[in-house]
């Protein structure tokens, strides 16, 4: 509400059930107008109020420049900030995606999605509705059973057939847990109703490749996966033609969007399979965003500054070292001066570029690129394997800061119902307990040793009831660090002197890299044991 500057608050009721919120807000923010009444259920109680002079002064004209949405981030790696884009911008983002995914009053899109999210609104709503789609909205909380059950009904006058579905990751994977719990004849009747949507489409996060695998075994097709931002809009989509889609890619850049990797000195990497910092080009006639509202330096940090991306760049790289490209400026050579005169917006995600030139998403370069007594690794890589594994429903890497290795990878992970039952049931028997746990973890970790380079093991395993998630599924890595369940007071001066760990709590069991339980008192660092055989990462 800081940053939004607000000046009136209207609850729907001077007893609504946050009084006592407000009560405090009114407390710390005097300068606030609050309003509250009995009488007052919707905005149109409001209208009469148009009719006095004193609130003439808020009928102002709004210039067009100034029209558009304010979305705030998710918040996943700092404080959500609020997003202006304007009515042009959001205007281009619903034709690019209406001709690429080639919505039509055809249509009927399930909308499952908040819609004070860019996926939500622009995807789901605005787009749609720019094409002449019908949307149906299905009540919430998600439940993957309803909706399963909506998308498989046979058609009829009350209920259309649902053409296109958007989903975000643990979305997905809800619905392969509930269509695994089906008998024989359920399964076919869902396996139809999904193979009958035109297109199913994940993004907000990293999709996994086991649960993309698994859709792809059900309905014959893999999910259209994508990747934007609600400062960018849609940045990358991969194609409508499913045999054309690319496994854990969110495709190419999309039409009018241009994207590039830089390196840390900002120099455009120009060679594939190289990891760089993902821009994307921020000029007037762009579906980018405005501003951050009333925050001109987060506004200002989120700029490349053009001569750095468009003069020097990777061209390639032999024998470990990078070969430069000069970019000279040619008389009649727009692109290039187009890419010196037009900024460039940071996203702050880590991306590789492939072969033919689709990119893989590698995570927030804040939370989810850790470095590893020097390697430098994707917390992504190891969850997308962990969660191969068959005992595991969900999981979040993060790095624990260690003074003598960097970041030290913890997994903490939630088991799928069967094996969660079985340790429940030895949690009761101490002994018993200890020992399912022990060869739980062991066997996790020897399966991981089999698909994973020694510093990309996690040295903790955290079993926990469910991991924590926001409205659109995603997961705040620094919220975890800071939670006592899996990280305890107690540790964090250890942690900060060159220790690692976490104990165990009520909610969170831990396990070390031994396989032993772990209580309050922590062994020091485990050093990873690298291999010099093996090929560094990218530093």
């Amino acid at each position: 509400m800081q940053t939004a500057k607000t000046e009136f608050l209207i609850p729907p009721s001077k007893f609504f059930k946050h009084q006592q919120w407000v009560q405090n807000f009114i407390k710390d923010h005097p300068e606030y107008k609050v309003f509250a009444n009995d009488e007052l259920e919707s905005w149109k109680d409001l209208r009469p109020l148009g009719e006095n002079q004193l609130s003439q002064e808020y009928l102002l004209e709004i210039p067009k420049t100034k029209q558009g949405t304010i979305l705030f981030t998710s918040g996943t790696t700092g404080n959500p900030k609020a997003v202006f884009t304007d009515i042009s911008s959001i205007s281009q983002q619903c034709t690019s995606l209406r001709n690429l995914w080639e919505y039509t009053e055809e249509d009927r899109l399930l909308h499952v999605l908040p819609t004070h999210h860019i996926h939500g609104l622009s995807n789901c709503l605005l787009t749609p509705l720019t094409a002449g789609s019908a949307i149906e909205f299905i009540s919430q909380p998600f439940n993957a059973h309803k909706v399963l059950h909506r998308i498989s009904q046979p058609p009829s006058v009350d209920f259309p057939p649902i053409t296109m579905f958007h989903g975000v990751p643990t979305m997905y994977s809800a619905f392969i847990s509930a269509y695994e719990s089906y008998d024989s004849f359920q399964k076919e009747k869902v396996a139809k109703g999904l193979k009958g949507l035109r297109v199913a489409v994940c993004g907000s996060a990293a999709l996994p490749v086991p649960i993309a695998k698994k859709w792809e075994e059900i309905t014959g097709t893999l999910p259209l996966e994508r990747y934007g931002m609600t400062e960018t809009g849609m940045v990358f989509s991969n194609s409508l033609d499913p045999s054309l889609r690319k496994l854990g890619s969110v495709g190419y850049p999309m039409p009018g969007v241009h994207a590039h990797l830089v390196d840390p000195n900002d120099r455009l990497i120009m060679v594939s399979n190289v990891p760089g910092k993902l821009v994307v080009r921020w000029h007037s006639e762009s579906q980018l965003f405005h501003k951050y509202w009333n925050d001109i330096k987060a506004t200002n940090r989120a700029r490349v500054k053009p001569e750095q991306v468009a003069r020097r760049a990777i061209q390639k790289i032999e024998d470990g070292k990078v070969i430069m490209k000069t970019m000279k400026l040619k008389r009649g050579d727009q692109a290039v001066r187009q890419k010196v005169k037009d900024h460039w917006f940071r996203t702050g995600d880590m991306a590789v570029r492939g072969e033919d030139g689709e990119y893989y998403m590698l995570g927030r370069e804040s939370v989810d690129i850790l470095k590893v007594a020097g390697h430098l690794t994707s917390a992504l890589e190891i969850e997308r394997e962990i969660l191969s594994l068959p005992e595991i429903s969900e999981v979040a890497v993060v790095g624990v800061k260690s003074q003598k290795f960097g970041d030290i990878p913890h997994a903490i992970v939630a088991l799928k119902p069967e094996y969660a039952a079985k340790l429940n049931l030895t949690s009761d028997k101490e002994v018993e307990g200890k020992e399912y746990k022990r060869e739980l973890i062991n066997s996790l970790r020897k399966r991981m040793r089999e698909k994973l380079s020694e510093e990309k093991l996690p040295r903790r395993w955290i079993i926990t009831d469910a991991i924590p998630r926001n409205a659109m599924g995603k997961v705040n890595k620094k919220l975890l660090l800071a939670d006592e369940r899996f990280f305890p007071k107690v540790n964090k001066d250890k942690r900060t002197a060159g220790l690692d760990g976490a104990s165990s709590s009520d909610t969170a069991e831990e396990v070390d890299e031994a396989g032993e339980h772990k209580g309050q008192h922590e062994e020091g660092d485990h050093e990873p044991n690298h291999d010099d055989t093996k090929p560094e990462a990218n530093q």
